[in-house]
């Protein structure tokens, strides 16, 4: 084989047998042949003839080192990755880095040889990843290969991807009618920011502050998987669910949906999967975890959810065992007491980001500097806008309806005092004569004399206490106004047990010289807090501008005290958007208060002359006690 010649391509050094085969020498085969004298290679070839080779200067000991480089696409959204082999000065791009089974390369006519075993090892670690060529990558493979640990990794995209920046420029424009929806212009570039999310197959956390629409800008992507192959899975408190419902079809009305929750729910995955959407809680995921993973979701969204924020919890192992194409996690309190919070809402939306969970709680703690080494990691995959910062594209007050469904137990109750009161008054019941069924509504209590945890006998306290719980994360305060004075006494007693923040209360009880000294108290506070209210003693004279939120526990017949009350933070001075919460049952007398409240509503606003005064409340009387929800509550 004397015949056998050296030749360089490629800047690949390789020998060409006198049969015409192709042999490409390891590095080390090389190196020995250069520097420890070892005669030949493939048994040809004396070393002076390699060294003579034309092109090649000399040959050097120290490797080259693979490194990763990422770079944005130009003026294209997205991110390019290429592999570069460098030492010092001596730079090289390997174009053919997954194809290349050469361990050295030719740089400025000088051999080096690649870090024995890197080139295989990092290829294979891409490819893992589904990284098969250099070039575009998507958001996801950037985010999971840019803190690498152990390899050198060059991020020229100016610290982390501007994800939002991306959302903008692709343009996205709604196809169809499923959504009828109007978007604030946020709420749009929220929308885009989802879609822009969703199309990289990856997840996210929706993180917006209470009152910025976070279901809508939800609803808006969903609709435009109307029809899909695969349904969509959301999961919420139980709370909540009926208010998925009630927003879809309100904005999403060509959409399918089904709540899956209660003991005639199907037990059978092909129903599922008929529609667009599933709805279901926390507890029905553990309950029905090994029927819901035989579905391949389209998306699944978590509303609510800090529910998974404990990554031992069986609500957090069902949810995460659920396949899923794409994960959206809401909510606007991502971190409450750890960073493994936000460790386990991440290991939701993308498993592995983080690494695990051992690792991570060694290497953060919390505190402002393992906040700030997260911050690059979770900024391109976490949507947080504060009212204050969309301000300008909101209204002043934030009206957000709070529909619940009661408990099958509370139904039978309810309707025991419904039939009741149908008994005692008759065709000559009035507003009046429905009391005790608003009070039950309020809580089951106020007309008994049960006690204990006031959140095992009603839906809506619970629901308040989750409305609280994301208030008192963000260091605000509420007004929480009721009529009951057992009503008011239950929550001072339980929000301070439970909560530890500042509560106080003006009603009847408190002497009217003395309610503004707690209003100046309660403005002062920095901390969160609550001011519990009668809507007639506490509604009307006060200005209370340290809350920013207003909560009616329940609603007033009369429009004018409930609107009345909501001023008291709604006003000069407030610094803030109001954001106004009424939480009613549907089905019951307070569904009937709250269609009354906005016709009557309706009615000032367009100053309508000749309607009916008395006369007209008798239909709501009516309306009321024909209102069930003993039928809703056996079908759930």
């Amino acid at each position: 084989m004397s015949n056998a010649t050296w030749e360089i391509d490629e800047n690949i050094i390789f020998l060409r047998l006198g049969d015409g085969r192709v042999y490409i020498p390891r590095a080390q085969e090389i190196y020995d042949f250069t520097f420890n004298g070892k005669g030949s290679i493939k048994n040809v070839i004396p070393a002076n003839e390699l060294r003579s080779l034309d092109g090649i200067n000399g040959f050097s000991r120290f490797p080259l080192e693979p490194v990763i480089e990422l770079r944005a696409n130009g003026a294209l959204p997205g991110i390019v990755l290429d592999i570069k082999a460098e030492h010092e000065e001596n730079v090289v791009y390997l174009d053919n880095f997954f194809t290349q089974t050469a361990d050295h390369v030719v740089v400025n006519h000088v051999w080096f040889p690649i870090l024995k075993g890197a080139i295989e090892e990092l290829r294979t670690l891409l490819i893992h990843y589904g990284i098969t060529q250099s070039g575009p990558i998507k958001l996801k493979q950037y985010l999971q290969i840019r803190f690498l640990p152990n390899y050198t990794i060059r991020d020229l995209t100016s610290g982390h991807m501007d994800a939002m920046q991306f959302a903008k420029s692709r343009s996205t424009e709604r196809s169809g009618a499923v959504f009828t929806g109007h978007l604030y212009p946020y709420q749009k570039d929220g929308y885009y920011w989802l879609s822009y999310i969703d199309h990289q197959d990856m997840g996210c956390i929706l993180a917006d502050d209470m009152g910025l629409g976070k279901t809508i800008q939800v609803i808006a992507l969903l609709a435009d998987h109307a029809g899909s192959a695969h349904p969509s899975l959301i999961v919420a408190p139980a709370t909540l669910l009926i208010n998925w419902r009630m927003e879809i079809m309100k904005f999403a009305p060509g959409l399918t949906w089904i709540i899956h929750q209660g003991p005639q729910r199907t037990g059978f995955a092909d129903e599922l999967r008929q529609y667009d959407i599933v709805i279901t809680s926390y507890d029905t995921i553990v309950r029905d975890k090994y029927m819901l993973k035989t579905i391949d979701w389209n998306l699944m969204i978590l509303d609510e959810a800090q529910a998974i924020k404990n990554p031992a919890a069986k609500r957090t192992k069902a949810v995460k065992a659920v396949p899923r194409r794409s994960a959206i996690a809401m909510s606007g309190t991502p971190v409450q007491n750890r960073l493994i919070d936000l460790w386990s809402i991440t290991d939701f939306v993308i498993p592995g980001l983080l690494g695990q969970l051992p690792s991570f709680e060694d290497k953060y703690t919390m505190d402002t500097a393992s906040a700030k080494l997260l911050e690059p990691m979770i900024s391109p995959i976490m949507l947080r806008r504060r009212l204050e910062e969309v301000a300008k594209d909101l209204p002043d007050k934030i009206n957000i309806p709070q529909p619940l469904e009661m408990d099958p137990e509370s139904s039978h109750e309810y309707e025991e005092i419904r039939l009741r009161t149908i008994e005692e008054y008759g065709n000559n019941a009035t507003l009046v004569a429905l009391t005790r069924m608003r009070m039950y509504c309020g809580h089951p209590s106020l007309i008994s004399e049960k006690s204990g945890d006031p959140t095992e006998a009603s839906v809506k306290y619970c629901r308040l206490l989750e409305i609280l719980d994301e208030i008192f994360e963000n260091n605000e305060k509420a007004l929480i106004f009721t009529s009951w004075q057992k009503m008011t006494d239950i929550l001072i007693r339980d929000i301070s047990r439970r909560f530890g923040v500042y509560t106080n209360l003006i009603d009847g009880r408190v002497a009217i010289n003395d309610r503004q000294f707690i209003v100046d108290e309660f403005n002062k506070v920095e901390s969160p807090g609550i001011l519990v209210l009668n809507p007639v003693a506490g509604g009307t004279g006060l200005n209370i501008t340290g809350a920013n939120h207003v909560i009616h526990y329940n609603l007033e017949w009369n429009p004018a005290v409930v609107d009345q009350a909501t001023a008291r933070a709604y006003r000069r001075g407030q610094k803030k958007p109001v954001t106004e919460h009424r939480l009613y049952y549907l089905d019951t007398v307070e569904e009937v208060i709250s269609q009354r409240l906005k016709f009557k509503k309706k009615v000032a606003d367009f100053a309508v002359v000749g309607v009916k005064g008395k006369d007209d409340d008798y239909e709501y009387v009516v309306d009321a006690l024909r209102k069930s929800p003993i039928k809703k509550s056996i079908e759930s």
